[in-house]
């Protein structure tokens, strides 16, 4: 479970790698794309944020403001946005791939989705899925999690589905709606 977590602060810390990693020459035309992320998205002390120093150290950036809700606005250059979309998927691809017949997750058998991560089928042998009391459900909010991550470092709305599917019988074990299914 430890190395599944693990796993899934990596990707959220994709970020930070991807933006110390944009290094893009602009094009004139380039279009400017704005977003608004969580403040830890960007820094761990918001209280010192510096947007000056923060533009110098993130090329392609062109604006980064602190929000009084906590949030962030800030608007990239779009290769930027797009270095930063297929570092974050590139990620997620290679974790998806740990997860299937992994060493804590062997009742994986295969994970499917769709390019923007909003409909997951997790293929799954459900009698040892069942009987793993130490991962069940929170398998489920780990990959929901980082695809909302995903969703919010792009811009998009935060939702997904996941299906839990036994690959004997093709039987939806279960659906997960997220975030929703948090809420509950």
């Amino acid at each position: 479970m430890k190395r599944i977590v693990a796993a899934a602060v990596v990707l959220v810390m994709i970020l930070g790698t991807a933006l110390a990693g944009c290094d893009r020459d602009q094009k004139a035309d380039e279009e400017i794309i704005s977003l608004v992320w969580p403040i830890e998205m960007v820094t761990e002390d918001p209280d010192n944020f510096s947007e000056s120093l923060f533009l110098q150290q993130n090329e392609g950036f062109t604006k980064a403001t602190l929000n009084d809700d906590g949030t962030i606005s800030v608007s990239m250059e779009e290769s930027t946005y797009n270095y930063i979309k297929d570092q974050f998927s590139e990620q997620f691809d290679l974790f998806m791939e740990e997860l299937v017949g992994g060493e804590q997750t062997e009742y994986i058998n295969e994970i499917n989705y769709d390019p923007e991560f909003r409909n997951i089928e997790i293929i799954v042998d459900k009698e040892s899925f069942e009987a793993d009391e130490e991962i069940g459900d929170q398998l489920l909010v780990i990959i929901a999690s980082n695809i909302g991550t995903y969703h919010q470092i792009t811009g998009q709305e935060k939702t997904n589905i996941l299906k839990l599917i036994d690959f004997e019988t093709d039987e939806v074990i279960q659906t997960f709606n997220y975030p929703d299914d948090l809420e509950e």
